[in-house]
Parts: C-alpha cells; structure tokens; sequence
C-alpha cells in the first residue's frame, strides 16, 4: 500500500460517501499513517500481515482513539460511562492485521431502528435503489461496500443491524456468536444483544476479516444438514441441494413468536439504562423519532428485565434441543425485502426483522448473501443461514458453497 494509493482509496471513499451519504468523518491522517507503515514492512522485507493494506469502513459507534465518534447524534457523550477516548479491541485487531481505517460511518441514531431513517446526519442512500430503504442501523457501513468503496466494513448488530441493511443492499452481512468478537470500545445498545459483524462483497472476504480477529479454523465440513424455513422464489437454487445431505423444512415460527416480546423488554430496559439519562439531559439533542423510541422504553421494571432474562436462558436450551438434528437454518434475509421509503408502516419493522432478531436473542451467528435475484421492486433477494453457537466456520463454509453455486447458476 502506498501513499498513493491511499490517496485514490480516501478520493473514491469520499465520493462514495457524498452520493449516498454514508460518511460521517473521514480519517486521512490515520489511513497515511497506516499506509506509511505497510510500506515501510514491505520495503524492511517483512511478510504481509493478513490484511495488508485493506481499507476498511467503521460504523460510528466504535471508538477509534483521536478520532470524533458520534453515533449518529448531536448528542453529546464524553462524560457518558460507555463513552471512551480510546480504540475499540475490533479496531486494534484489524489494524494489527494490517488493515487501514479510512472513514467513520452514518447510522440510526444510538443504533436505536431497524430502518436507518433516523441520524443526525440524515438518511443513508442505498446503492441498490436510491429509491429503497436502506436498512438499518448499520447503513453506511453497508452502503460503502455495495458501492464498491471499500472491500469491508465494521458494523455492529443487535437485532439484526448488519444483516438487514445487508439484505437491503445486497452484500453480505455477517454476524458472529454472540460474545466472539469483544465489544469493548463500542457504545452499546442493549449488551444482552450486542454483536459485532462485518461487511463484505464475498464470503471469502468476510471470512478472512473474521478470522484475522478471531483465531478459528475456516475448514468446509464435508456435509451438513440444511434446514429451510419459508424460501421460495426467487430466494433458493434449483441444484442448492446437491451439497448438502439433506434439506427439509422446520419451523422457526414459535421461536420468533416467543423470541419476540422477550427481545422488546431487554433491550427496552439496557437501552433505557444507557439512554435514558442523555434523553433527560438533552432531548432536544436528539433526533425525534429516536428520542420517542428511548422515551416509550422508560415502563420495563427490573422483575420484567430478570424474568425475560431468564426466559432467554430457557429459549437458547429449547432451541439447541428443537433444531439438533440441523446444522443449518436457511431463510430469507428480509420478509419480501427492503421497500420504497414511502412504503414504510407500522407493520414494517416486523418483515424486516422477521428472520434476523432471533437469533441474536439466541447468540448463534448468521450471514446474509445476496443471491443476484431481485424482488418486482428491484429490491435485492438475499438469503439468510444461522448456526449453532460456535459454529461461525460452519456458516461461513455452507455460505461461501451456496454463493458459489448462485453465481455459477447466474453465469
């Protein structure tokens, strides 16, 4: 990487960033000084590290030491306890892989909506369609990547914040085991939830970010057991199968009915925690339809808090026993995919969450791929395959084979 290149990487990464409005700070000084230090390893003869020279987005959440983190707000959080002034563990570990950062992302303010129409910063473009929905919260992170501005970004999701707006866009959007990667240096949203992920235009790419963060073997399984769950057209290959030992139907149906109420009462209470003291001191700091959405969390009482608790604890059990049989659950990304901006009701945060909260209440990783398919809106069809906990190289193994036989029954 030379500083010559990073000067054409920052242009194109402003001018991504100014068409669809994904950038809320650029950081010129830090990407040269990692640019400088990949040249002078190459020139001393030293062997690339396993990003060597990758310019990398981060949603602006995550804190990079010397560097202004906003969340998407006006308001201000210095004094805030969850605030820092220093970089967040991600951030370190991907620098240390030799990956640059050259821009702070736009997202839904304090991460808080599913759709990303709520920033200080205004709303996020989608590359996919100016005239979609770009997702949420992690929208420019997303946005970066499906223009082609960056290889991968960082996101963070809590009920599906990476996935969606990968779903959106169509990319890919990988979160995780709840707890793989810390969130230490991350300002947070509901911590129960909370998981780190990434964006990239491969599985391969995905893949190679994660496993420069997190020591894991990448190995494919020789044959997995697919579950699907409401895929139909234009979402499924006619040969996916061919891979796989068998595919057969289950229903996520009374997990996502159960999972659902249980992920409203924590997060409403953690967020509120978080939150709900800016929201007192500063409300007309904060955009208004997140400051309605931190006022509405106010009424969860610490009993409901434990219990849901609780009940999560007996969710994950029931789930682990339900699906034992299965090594993958195969869904949509998006019930019907994004929509217009002026499409979005009251019942859209249910189609768009429908196959990605759950499993952050559970904790098993997930990823979502576009399969080059398009609903009649012109909306991205993108599939959706979680996990078991611990089992990230398994997703990432069956989702890479399944982007590889979409691409080869596009061509």
């Amino acid at each position: 990487m030379t500083v010559a290149e990073i000067e054409r990487i920052l242009r194109e990464v402003t001018n991504a960033g100014g068409k669809f409005n994904a950038v809320t700070e650029m950081l010129p000084e830090l990407a040269r000084e990692c640019a400088l230090e990949a040249t002078e390893r190459a020139e001393a003869g030293l062997p690339p590290r396993a990003l060597e020279g990758q310019a990398f987005a981060v949603k602006d959440v995550v804190f990079i030491a010397g560097c202004p983190t906003s969340m998407g707000s006006r308001v201000k959080v210095a004094d805030h306890p969850d605030a820092t002034t220093g970089t967040a563990e991600v951030i370190e570990r991907l620098m240390a892989a030799g990956a640059i950062p050259v821009a702070k992302t736009n997202c839904q303010e304090f991460s808080h909506g599913i759709f990303g129409e709520h920033s200080a910063f205004g709303t996020v473009m989608n590359p996919a369609g100016l005239q979609l929905c770009s997702g949420g919260s992690s929208s420019g992170s997303a946005a970066l990547v499906a223009a082609g501005a960056v290889p991968f970004a960082v996101g963070s999701d809590t009920a599906g914040s990476v996935r969606v707006p990968a779903g959106c866009q169509g990319v890919v959007g990988f979160k995780p085991t709840l707890g793989a990667i810390s969130t230490d240096g991350v300002f947070p949203l509901a911590p129960s939830f909370d998981t780190l992920g990434f964006f990239a235009r491969t599985v391969a790419e995905a893949t190679r970010v994660f496993s420069a963060v997190v020591d894991f073997s990448a190995g494919a399984p020789s044959s997995v057991t697919v579950g699907t769950f409401e895929l139909n057209k234009p979402h499924w290959i006619e040969d996916g199968a061919d891979y796989l030992d068998s595919t057969e139907e289950v229903d996520l149906g009374p997990f996502i009915d159960v999972s659902s109420p249980l992920y409203d009462t924590v997060r409403k209470y953690e967020s509120y925690r978080i939150l709900g003291p800016l929201a007192e001191d500063q409300p007309g700091a904060f955009t208004p339809g997140v400051l309605d959405r931190v006022q509405q969390s106010a009424d969860v009482s610490e009993s409901q808090y434990q219990k849901a608790l609780a009940d999560v604890d007996i969710l994950r059990e029931r789930a682990l026993s339900a699906f034992e049989h299965v090594d993958i659950i195969v869904s949509p990304a998006l019930d019907g995919g994004t929509v217009p901006w002026g499409s979005i009701g009251p019942d859209a945060r249910p189609a768009f969450v429908r196959y990605s909260q759950l499993f952050n209440v559970l904790g098993w990783p997930a990823i979502t791929i576009p399969t080059g398919r398009r609903y009649p809106n012109g909306a991205p069809a993108c599939l959706h395959l979680a996990g078991k906990p611990g089992e990230d190289a398994t997703v990432l193994a069956v989702a890479a084979e399944l982007e590889r036989r979409l691409q080869a029954d596009a061509d």
